[in-house]
């Protein structure tokens, strides 16, 4: 018993000898512990490859942060952005647990510099890639582990459908190494050639900004012609085309906005429009048939249209060349663009040729186009609208609109470009679509 007691004696006087353990002083130097996570990227400049878009062009990895006790959770947060913004325009992204890596493909780093924070592909931009850890929990704040890093990264040129000049090239072009394509009146972004082609590969360059490229399939084992269909396209770098398997007149349509290509085979190809009727004039009474083509016929290609009244209380019948030019894309589709029409108008195609070979211009031997309406009137119509016609001879017996003989009263059935109030709302641009008999009306 006594020996007992003295051992207990022995250890209260060893633990007053020791110093008491300092708990706030152990937490603080804790916190303010040596950080520990580095960054590092796997180039330091790079340049971005057009052709493997979706290849991963740049990764960045960091190691983990200082351990914290169990109740303090750690996050991960990387940010990138153009170095000097201080990530006042960055993507920002919130890593799972236990990623301690970030890739990028060419095609992101390429969208985000040139759309995203608008430099140019000109010349090469430096980007800044940072990543935070900062813990949630526990009872003290801690401050964040961030790390930084700069990659100089050179965007390649895009292969845009912008477009300074297209053309048709290859061994399938007739008597020449390429043909000018020409974009079409009725679309800015359309692009179209009716020409003859020979058994051989059609490509389609395209320069713009004095470098080309050209405009090829998407799918490279579809190489052959989707003849008559739109296809989808991209832009490449290097020639490749279509093949074209037999001779023949071909029609090539490139819309640049919808990234589609249309080619019509000889098969397929369409056909201008063929109208008939009965014309009756002074000796004249018989069945007329003439097509309407830009490329002329024995029976007469049309040269004008007409117009009825010149301004908006405009009288009587004014011959006026209203210069329609056919579309490339489809040769029953007009366009007009020039000056102003106005007042109450019916349109006419003059200078037909009839069978045995005689012109005619006489407004009363002219082949009408007018709203397809059954009574006489002045009808109404809007910009950036279709509307569908009727034509024919004038006096046609067999003329009929809605089940009434409209031959002797067409000239009276006539677009108005006035309002309700009277005041002149002209058109300046005009689409005549005979495929599907409508006429569209806009100011441009």
């Amino acid at each position: 018993m006594k020996k007992t007691y003295i051992a207990i004696l022995s250890l209260m006087a060893l633990a007053a000898c020791q110093e008491p353990v300092n708990y706030l002083e152990q937490a603080k130097s804790f916190f303010e512990a040596e950080e520990t996570m580095e960054l590092t990227a796997s180039a330091r400049k790079i340049d971005l490859d057009r052709d493997n878009m979706d290849a991963v062009a740049l990764t960045f990895e960091w190691t983990s942060a200082r351990q914290m006790p169990e109740d303090y959770i750690p996050t991960y947060i990387t940010k990138i952005d153009i170095d000097g913004n201080n990530f006042n325009t960055c993507v920002r992204t919130v890593e799972d647990d236990g990623v301690f890596s970030k890739s990028f493909t060419n095609a992101q780093l390429q969208s985000y510099i040139l759309e995203k924070w608008g430099k140019s592909y000109v010349r090469p931009v430096t980007i800044q890639f940072g990543v935070l850890c900062k813990w949630d929990g526990g009872d003290q704040y801690v401050m964040p582990e961030v790390r930084t890093v700069t990659v100089e990264v050179r965007p390649f040129r895009p292969l845009t459908f912008d477009v300074d000049k297209m053309y048709l090239s290859g061994d399938a072009v007739q008597g020449s190494t390429r043909i000018l394509m020409k974009a079409t009146p009725e679309n800015e972004f359309q692009y179209a050639a009716h020409i003859p082609l020979k058994k051989g590969q059609l490509t389609i360059p395209v320069v713009y900004d004095g470098e080309t490229s050209y405009v090829a399939p998407s799918d490279l084992d579809g190489s052959s012609i989707m003849d008559g269909e739109d296809e989808s396209v991209v832009m490449r770098p290097e020639a490749i085309g279509w093949n074209i398997e037999e001779d023949g007149t071909y029609r090539v349509v490139v819309n640049i906005q919808n990234k589609t290509v249309r080619i019509y085979s000889p098969a397929t190809d369409l056909k201008p429009k063929t109208f008939k009727g009965h014309f009756a004039l002074g000796s004249y009474d018989e069945d007329v048939e003439f097509t309407l083509n830009p490329e002329g016929n024995a029976l007469g290609t049309p040269w004008d249209f007409g117009k009825k009244g010149d301004n908006v209380d405009g009288g009587g019948w004014y011959s006026k060349d209203l210069k329609f030019e056919f579309s490339e894309a489809d040769p029953q589709l007009l366009v007009y663009s020039g000056a102003e029409i106005k007042g109450d108008q019916c349109f006419a195609i003059l200078n037909w040729l009839t069978s045995d070979g005689k012109p005619y211009t006489n407004v009363n031997s002219a082949f009408y186009i007018f709203p397809k309406k059954s009574e006489k009137g002045d009808y109404q119509v809007n910009k950036n609208m279709w509307y569908d016609i009727a034509y024919g001879f004038l006096n046609d017996p067999d003329l009929m609109v809605d089940g009434v003989n409209v031959g002797t009263i067409m000239r009276q059935i006539n677009f108005l470009f006035r309002n309700e109030q009277n005041a002149s709302t002209p058109v300046n641009f005009i689409m005549i679509d005979f495929r599907n008999d409508k006429i569209y009306f806009d100011k441009k």
